[in-house]
């Protein structure tokens, strides 16, 4: 397989494939013989059905558990639970499945009579995992970002052990080198946590700086705002779980996985599928909510989420104003049932985020007059021309103008019409430029991005 094509090796199922016949090949003949050790087995048909229903299981996700919590981000402690009970009916499932999937397509009545056959099997696995789906959080524990450092070190330290167990145990029968290593290992024990609790304290901080950080999560808006002190705003999180989790990984600090406000500001499909996932890692104090709860699913399932952990929730108004202190704020300018407009300010720094654009909304603000002028406009659906009419740049006259879009866009956005009507404006582009991260002090202005280079200017 990787030999016609090598990129298979950075294929999470490869990977996931390969790791666990690695723990078959290294750990089911030494977990069967301690089993069998363990509980005095002596009768090879008990032993075979363990081996078969549990110890193989166990074998392979031994080495899969590191990659999972690194792509995922959870660890399902119930799966140990439910194989037993799984596994022996699997070779009917797929040997009779397979069977009535392949004959009918020659013999449809025969095909369909196999169907039958293996139905119970099927029908037994779904009831067996919507059992122990009941599971406290389904048998779930989730995580937040894993480093990649974490799971190095996993394995080597795991293979480590494999591979020179007795040599390890020698060395700890020296006395001496024991007691030197217990030592050396507190000492090291106590300055990683006191480097990690003070790089933690220092990230909660903040950096002394606002900051507007548009993430790279395709044709939807992720916005997410940084206070100086150190508070985080989410608004809207687009449509892609692994894309949000990995922009929000990389600012969010790693003992304090929170958001102090998550705002819904569009209830659109594909500017919230990414959320439900994301708010059981980045539990949300507090929500704003704008726009129809009914609209998609992904918003009628953060509903049912923020109600059943008791998560509170504004509804937001037009004229609302957000404090996030030392003077910043939000204020909610329109809303609509699609969601609303947001105005950022931080001393004379203002923002305009039209994310969620009702119709009639511009007309309702006199297309930008009510606002005043802005530093950055970010328009709205991925720039869609009925929801970017250029009188509104004309009057908030922006020094930046974003754009959230991917690249290669199935939709055709941005519409050409936008582009053209904004020749003379800086615009930044997430399909161009990645995440684009706007800070200031309230007075000046700096725009990093992902890629292209930084600019500096003055807020009037």
């Amino acid at each position: 397989m990787t030999l016609i094509n090598p990129l298979t090796l950075w294929d999470i199922g490869f990977q996931l494939s390969f790791l666990a016949t690695l723990g078959l090949i290294l750990y089911a003949e030494p977990f069967a013989n301690i089993t069998a050790k363990i509980f005095n087995i002596t009768d090879g048909t008990t032993l075979r059905l363990l081996n078969d229903n549990f110890i193989l299981t166990l074998a392979a996700q031994m080495m899969t558990i590191p990659v999972m919590l690194y792509y995922f981000h959870r660890f399902s402690w119930v799966s140990f639970i439910a194989n037993p009970f799984i596994l022996p009916v699997q070779p009917a499932v797929m040997i009779l499945g397979g069977l009535a999937t392949f004959i009918s397509l020659i013999i449809q009545p025969l095909g369909q009579l196999l169907a039958w056959v293996a139905w119970p099997f099927a029908s037994y696995t779904i009831r067996v995992v919507e059992f122990f789906d009941n599971a406290p959080n389904h048998g779930v524990i989730v995580f937040g970002d894993v480093p990649l450092w974490f799971i190095y070190m996993t394995y080597t330290s795991l293979l480590l052990v494999t591979f020179n167990w007795s040599a390890i145990q020698a060395w700890f029968k020296s006395a001496a080198v024991s007691l030197r290593a217990a030592a050396l290992t507190l000492a090291f024990a106590i300055t990683f946590i006191c480097m990690m609790t003070f790089w933690s304290a220092s990230s909660k901080s903040g950096d002394g700086q606002f900051h507007i950080i548009f993430l790279d999560v395709g044709s939807a808006d992720a916005v997410l705002i940084q206070t100086p002190e150190g508070r985080n705003v989410l608004i809207n999180g687009g449509a892609n779980t692994a894309e949000l989790s990995n922009e929000l990984g990389r600012r969010l600090p790693l003992f304090s996985r929170k958001l102090d406000w998550l705002i819904i500001a569009s209830t659109e499909e594909d500017q919230l599928a990414a959320l439900p996932r994301i708010v059981e890692r980045y539990k949300p104090e507090n929500v704003l909510w704008s726009g129809n709860v009914q609209a998609s699913f992904p918003s009628r399932t953060l509903d049912e989420y923020f109600a059943a952990n008791e998560i509170p929730v504004s509804l937001a108004e037009a004229g609302q104003r957000l404090e996030l202190g030392d003077g910043a704020f939000i204020e909610v300018q329109a809303t609509g049932p699609r969601g609303s407009v947001l105005l950022v300010e931080y001393g004379s720094f203002r923002a305009l985020l039209p994310i969620g654009v009702s119709e009639g909304t511009f007309e309702s603000l006199e297309f930008g007059n009510t606002i005043g002028k802005v530093d950055v406009l970010l328009l709205a659906d991925s720039g869609y021309a009925p929801s970017n009419p250029p009188d509104l740049w004309e009057n908030l006259n922006p020094q930046l103008v974003v754009l959230d879009v991917a690249a290669g866009d199935l939709e055709g956005l941005p519409s050409q019409d936008v582009l053209d009507s904004l020749e003379g404006y800086s615009l930044l582009r997430t399909d161009r430029n990645g995440w684009i991260d706007v800070s200031t002090d309230g007075v000046e202005m700096r725009v990093g991005v992902e890629r292209g280079e930084e600019q500096v200017t003055g807020n009037e």
